[in-house]
């Protein structure tokens, strides 16, 4: 494997680099958001399931608590994706020009949007 230097990496590149890693780890905590969310309808099902099985009402009131724990793994996912986002808003963003997302296409860049019976 070929040794990096600086001459074969400059620090756009690591930026952009850096950047794509921490928007796919965004992607996969959203991933498990949803899982998060899945897995409490489930849950939801087979402690209601089993507590008018066994005729025994109680048992549904252990919900709430697993609901409450599941709870807290999805705020702490969400709370990473901000801080995520943040650290790149604010260090990452800031060390390259993302011109492309920032800024509209010169031809349309006093256009705004159009009215209806507007001519263009």
């Amino acid at each position: 494997m070929p040794e990096v230097t600086s001459s074969t990496w400059d620090r756009t590149q690591l930026a952009v680099a850096e950047y794509t890693s921490l928007r796919a780890e965004i992607v996969q905590l959203t991933g498990l958001r949803t899982q998060l969310i899945g897995g409490s309808v489930v849950v939801f099902g087979v402690v209601l399931s089993v507590g008018f099985e066994a005729g025994n009402t109680a048992v549904v009131l252990v919900y709430p608590l697993l609901s409450l724990v599941l709870g807290i793994a999805w705020l702490y996912k969400a709370h990473l994706i901000t801080r995520i986002a943040a650290y790149l808003r604010e260090r990452v963003e800031g060390r390259v020009i993302f011109a492309v997302w920032r800024e509209p296409a010169p031809e349309l860049a006093g256009a705004g949007p159009r009215r209806a019976g507007q001519k263009g």
